[in-house]
């Protein structure tokens, strides 16, 4: 014979278990961002650092899993900040604005960015981090816009919509 769950206690089952999962991804929300912090001050990884993609290291740190989600996770910057890292990563955006779509690759030193309209912009962030002065047509800059070229050509793929590799 079933018992039968009256209505308030079902709720309240419910709202101490959603409770408890709350608690421990705030526990780990909070123990990821002090590690971050701890590895930012210290300046101890110089590659780049993305943090838009948490979703892995907030799972990992809590134990669950994150299906579906995008990214690596920190993790393993926590304890060997010398761990190997992205150097570089792809930026995209599509057309819906004044903007045209476009791809881009961040490097630490250098942002190279294709637009579907053929236009071509790169910088140099150590010798010009406010990207003030384009170094597309700059010949010194040859074999970096090569390099770059090639590399964004790996990383947008497949491309937006509205997007030709260049």
């Amino acid at each position: 014979m079933r018992t039968a769950i009256k209505a308030p206690q079902a709720m309240a089952e419910t709202a101490e278990h959603t409770a408890a999962s709350l608690q421990v991804w705030t526990d780990a929300n909070r123990r990821v961002m002090r590690e971050l912090t701890e590895l930012s001050a210290a300046g101890a990884h110089e590659s780049v650092r993305l943090y838009g993609r948490l979703a892995q290291t907030f799972a990992e740190v809590a134990g669950v899993a994150a299906p579906g989600a995008e990214g690596n996770s920190l993790v393993p910057l926590f304890t060997n900040p010398s761990a190997p890292w992205r150097s570089d990563f792809l930026i995209e955006h599509t057309n819906g604005s004044t903007i045209p779509t476009y791809c881009a690759v961040r490097t630490v030193r250098y942002i190279y960015v294709f637009y579907s309209t053929g236009e071509r912009e790169l910088y140099d962030l150590q010798q010009d981090p406010f990207e003030l002065q384009k170094r597309a047509s700059d010949p010194r800059y040859t074999a970096v816009l090569r390099y770059l070229r090639l590399r964004l050509r790996q990383l947008c793929n497949p491309p937006p919509p509205e997007y030709v590799p260049g």
